[in-house]
């Protein structure tokens, strides 16, 4: 017999993750800061180029995966501007 509270069930990325700055923000935005700030210092250059560069280096087999991320990605960026607000906004814990 297993106690304790219940499992929550695995939620995924385009599900809403919060409403801040009067927008819904899915857990794939929220990944997207997170890994902004703690794997390229802050600098979305840095995940823009990691994108890029794995999209070039297949030379055979699709790069949709990652073109899709870096679609996301884009629009991420141009809905942060739009509220005027970066990566670490989201990022941060509060």
């Amino acid at each position: 017999m297993v106690s304790g509270k219940p499992r929550q069930p695995p939620r995924f990325g385009a599900e809403l993750w919060e409403e801040r700055f009067e927008r819904a923000w899915s857990l794939w935005d929220l990944w997207y800061c997170v890994v902004i700030e703690l794997d390229h210092g802050g600098d979305p250059d840095g995940l823009r180029d990691a994108f890029v560069g794995s999209i070039r280096s297949r030379a055979y087999g699709s790069g949709r995966d990652d073109e899709a991320k870096l679609s996301h990605f884009d629009d991420l960026l141009t809905r942060l501007s739009a509220v005027d607000r970066g990566p670490s906004d989201l990022a941060d814990p509060e």
